[in-house]
């Protein structure tokens, strides 16, 4: 383990009061940001994010939101602070301790956690399904009215967007998948037929979008911390869960234990809350089958004819 940062991805040496200490490794080998330990000089250790580049791409795009969200974060009144905590005892957020924005690196500094991923957790699977819940829970509670001048900074994915890029999602699915038109196009047919309820329907929330095993981090005490922000915008509340069925599909037994929560079920109550609730999941699922590069897309595609028979 290097511990010159000059030889090794060019971390600095300092971030505010912290000092570079080595080059960490990131539990989601999916990710292109890097990451290092830092220590202050009470020995206070904490991990950096780091973005570096010559020319801005979506990934600095990203970790600049997720810097964003930490932010604002931070904006929120000390009644509200104590409201989350009392509300969500066992719900973190990792503090943020410094950041350094360059046009060529963006570094954050959070907190150490002593943690390890849902994933590599001990964790059964009904007790993953309450954590999942109560994260949404957390989340959707932080996006209420009385934060949403806090978070009003972030982008908006209204329904108009929506709409707009899924004429586009559309097109190139049927190219792309020539195989499959007839269930493509029962799909598109469905959210076109949906647009006039969608767009009377056009609330916004805050939505993670990513809440996955990766990004939800068990620590002791039965603590849980969320974290890579780098993805929320401000959209139709249903996007969170919609999104984190696409991603669970892969897991059937506990894609099946989900599907049978309070949360699914509240969800699908209704006819009209149903059709919205399709209309959205048939958006999600296109633009994971147009995605540039995805290697899910078989399940995808599977994950759509599901959301066609409800």
């Amino acid at each position: 383990m290097s511990k010159n940062p000059s030889k090794q991805n060019h971390f600095p040496k300092t971030v505010g009061k912290y000092r570079f200490k080595a080059i960490a490794q990131s539990c989601n080998h999916q990710t292109s940001y890097r990451y290092a330990w830092y220590e202050n000089n009470q020995g206070r250790q904490a991990i950096a994010k780091m973005w570096s580049g010559n020319i801005p791409n979506l990934d600095r795009y990203w970790i600049a939101n997720d810097l964003l969200f930490h932010q604002l974060f931070n904006q929120l009144s000390r009644q509200e602070r104590l409201n989350l905590q009392k509300k969500y005892p066992n719900i973190l957020i990792p503090k943020l301790l410094h950041f350094i924005v360059k046009p060529t690196r963006i570094v954050i500094l959070f907190e150490k956690i002593d943690c390890v991923t849902v994933n590599k957790s001990n964790l059964s699977a009904k007790q993953k399904i309450s954590l999942y819940e109560n994260v949404f829970a957390y989340l959707h509670h932080l996006g209420q009215v009385q934060n949403k001048a806090v978070f009003s900074k972030l982008k908006k994915r209204g329904m108009n967007y929506n709409i707009g890029t899924f004429v586009a999602f559309a097109v190139k699915a049927l190219l792309q998948y020539p195989k499959k038109i007839s269930e493509l196009w029962s799909a598109i047919s469905i959210f076109f037929a949906s647009t006039p309820l969608l767009l009377t329907h056009n609330e916004l929330a805050l939505a993670h979008r990513d809440i996955g095993d990766y990004n939800l981090l068990v620590a002791p005490g039965n603590k849980v911390y969320i974290i890579d922000f780098q993805l929320t915008v401000l959209t139709h509340p249903l996007f969170e869960i919609i999104d984190f069925l696409t991603d669970l599909w892969e897991d059937q037994d506990l894609f099946k234990l989900f599907w049978q929560s309070q949360t699914i079920q509240t969800i699908l109550k209704t006819p009209k809350q149903k059709q919205i609730f399709k209309a959205l999941a048939i958006y999600a699922i296109f633009l994971e089958l147009t995605a540039v590069v995805d290697a899910n897309q078989n399940s995808s595609l599977k994950f759509l004819h599901h959301i066609l028979t409800i």
